[in-house]
């Protein structure tokens, strides 16, 4: 049937306007993977930029079921080099149910070297004191529940010149003070809780001297 230039009731299959989504629909399944992939790799980069405090610390994370319990040195950096008072430095993370950090113990090559009781966790350490070459020093927590961490641990290079071992003391010489008995006194967290300073150092240069140039100094 026409109707001047134009014709009704055509039997040319009708053309729809919405778009061939057969087409589209496998240019999306190539795409997709890529896409996720980019997404994925920007927020890992995002992430590593968030965090750059802990980029060069050694970190042992450890932990009962209720709460997992970080420790990290984040100074010096395992490989470095020391020469003369050497700054440390020691973070304490808890995720979880936290039952308190009690304190922080550090070693150097297994032997006991200092108790830190309050953050920031902290210290000098006179490498010159011990002979040079390579030592491990390490960082554990003791929580108030009794719990103990694994230790975190970075190998160092002492380079002072030295040698040989430094010299034991030869003897223990008490103080008289303010009488004729001497007296002795211990710092330490007792029963009670932490006790707010840092203990006594026992290394060889620490037994020689107080404090300060010559030993182990906060």
């Amino acid at each position: 049937m026409r109707a001047g230039n134009h014709e009704f009731g055509s039997r040319e299959p009708h053309r729809s306007l919405a778009p061939d989504l057969s087409r589209l629909s496998g240019f999306k399944r190539r795409a997709l993977p890529t896409l996720l992939a980019e997404v994925i790799a920007v927020s890992l980069a995002m992430f590593a930029a968030a965090v750059p405090a802990h980029a060069a610390a050694s970190c042992a994370s450890t932990g009962p079921s209720s709460y997992i319990v970080t420790v990290c040195i984040d100074a010096p950096a395992s490989g470095a080099s020391a020469t003369g008072n050497l700054g440390v430095a020691a973070s304490v993370t808890i995720i979880g149910a936290s039952p308190g950090i009690r304190r922080l113990e550090f070693t150097l090559d297994a032997g006991y070297l200092i108790t830190d009781f309050v953050a920031p966790y902290a210290f000098q350490l006179p490498s010159a004191s011990w002979v040079d070459g390579s030592h491990q020093l390490a960082a554990h927590a003791l929580l108030r529940d009794g719990f103990t961490s694994s230790g975190a641990a970075v190998t160092l290079n002492f380079a002072n010149g030295v040698s040989q071992p430094p010299p034991l003391p030869t003897g223990f010489a008490p103080r008289n003070v303010g009488g004729s008995h001497p007296v002795v006194a211990a710092a330490g967290d007792g029963p009670d809780g932490p006790m707010p300073h840092r203990s006594a150092p026992t290394s060889p240069a620490a037994v020689r001297s107080p404090p300060g140039p010559g030993g182990i100094s906060t």
